[in-house]
């Protein structure tokens, strides 16, 4: 028994090692040590979402580490993500609130779609996570989401009425290609 137990203790302690070096190289400045801790990350899947949310709020960690693990979140589908990921749509941050708002379009997270909202009307909000959170909104729920941003097309500010346009013009495509494929 205490034999296993150590072989526990030490299997524990080897992952939480790894853990450690793979977060850390979520910052790292070769791209491809990134992107390898990244591809880690998704293998691991649900049993690094904790760890991964963490480092998504943790404002003492650097950006580039944030956004990868935000979008790492929605990459894993895992729902329990979602109050995270809701959260950073208000972070001082860009680069984590924009990942964080493309992870919840891909999650199609229901509860977010007023945070995603919020984002959209938010005119000193950057143009470009705007758009990412129309996009968002428009995968969460297409059908609540498109009257909202159509009308936004016509009548918001500038940069919201753009954001609002390039969204249902993305959808659009979209449904043009499926369509194209569909029929091939």
């Amino acid at each position: 028994m205490e034999c296993g137990a150590t072989a526990l203790d030490f299997t524990r302690a080897v992952l939480d090692s790894h853990l450690a070096a793979t977060i850390a190289a979520l910052a790292h400045t070769d791209l491809r040590a990134r992107m390898d801790a990244e591809h880690a990350c998704i293998a691991a899947g649900s049993l690094w979402v904790v760890p991964l949310c963490e480092v998504a709020h943790d404002v003492t960690q650097p950006d580039e580490a944030r956004w990868r693990a935000a979008t790492i979140l929605g990459d894993l589908g895992d729902s329990r993500v979602g109050p995270t990921l809701i959260a950073l749509c208000a972070d001082e941050s860009h680069d984590p609130r924009q990942g964080a708002i493309w992870a919840l379009g891909w999650l199609r997270h229901a509860e977010a779609f007023d945070s995603l909202l919020r984002v959209v009307n938010n005119v000193r909000e950057d143009e470009q996570v705007r758009f990412v959170a129309a996009c968002s909104l428009l995968s969460v729920d297409t059908s609540r989401a498109y009257p909202l941003l159509l009308e936004l097309s016509r009548n918001a500010p500038d940069g919201v009425r753009r954001a609002a346009r390039a969204a249902l013009a993305n959808l659009a495509e979209r449904k043009r290609s499926q369509e194209d494929f569909d029929h091939e």
